[in-house]
């Protein structure tokens, strides 16, 4: 399969698995689509944007990279705020990223 053919999808801990995989990505992929995601701050400014350690740069990997997330208002595990959170700092690196929120 054709790497733009490509969806990562993932669900909590799966879904900060696919962000970190989706923005590490050498190749472009289709999308990346998450539930009830997290990616500390730290992670997505230090981790993510160090060539060195990674051999890419995220804002040139995934700069079309379509990314959604969807995050319910009552979750009790990942608080609806670590969701929006994500957001922001994922819109703050230039990414193409939509936020989604819903009840439960």
């Amino acid at each position: 399969t054709p790497a733009n053919r490509i969806v990562l999808a993932g669900f909590g801990s799966g879904a900060q698995a696919v962000l970190i995989a989706a923005l590490r990505s050498p190749r472009k992929l289709a999308a990346a689509a998450t539930i009830a995601a997290w990616l500390p701050p730290s992670i997505a400014r230090s981790r993510l944007l160090d060539r060195e350690v990674y051999g890419v740069d995220v804002s040139v990997a995934a700069a079309h990279l379509p990314v959604l997330l969807l995050h319910g208002g009552k979750d009790q595990i990942v608080p609806f705020q670590k969701g929006l959170l994500t957001y922001r700092t994922l819109a703050s690196l230039g990414l193409r990223v939509q936020f989604r929120g819903f009840r439960g």
